[in-house]
């Protein structure tokens, strides 16, 4: 799992930085007032990666829950999962960023506890996302198999 995991982490922060830098390379642009048609294909990209990235934003938790599982079977509920709750996903990714910026503004000792409380908040949306899904990893379906015999008897 350690090496999926270490690959996961780098796809993740390789997509988010690719995704973002664009991003503030366009809002730079916006208010220098240099705006040409390089500044939309930049945002276009941007949106591009930024979908993928939300898409493999859950491989890890997906990973971790049940370890057994290939990494293209991970990938592909992850974007299941993602599947209209990317809206959501980018809010709350906004709403955090904001979070870290006032905790860095709060003589970083503020970060600490906004990066708890963000990936808490992460692995909950998570949970949600999963309980809403139709789709079920193989540790989810055995789990509520065992609990349903527990309550049989």
């Amino acid at each position: 799992m350690l090496y999926k995991g270490i690959f996961i982490n780098i796809i993740n922060m390789t997509l988010l930085f690719s995704a973002l830098m664009p991003i503030g390379f366009a809002i730079l642009g916006l208010f220098t007032g240099a705006i040409s048609i390089g500044y939309f294909f930049l945002i276009a990209v941007s949106v591009g990666l930024l979908y993928l990235y939300l898409g493999f934003s859950h491989v890890l938790y997906i990973l971790y829950e049940d370890p057994q599982n290939g990494f293209f079977s991970a990938v592909s509920y992850s974007f299941q999962l993602a599947k209209g709750n990317r809206l959501p996903l980018m809010g709350l990714f906004f709403l955090f960023s904001l979070i870290l910026a006032l905790g860095l503004a709060v003589f970083i000792v503020g970060v600490f506890f906004s990066l708890v409380y963000y990936h808490m908040t992460r692995v909950e949306f998570y949970k949600l996302l999963q309980s809403r899904s139709p789709l079920q990893t193989a540790t989810q379906r055995n789990f509520k198999k065992a609990m349903k015999e527990q309550r049989s008897q």
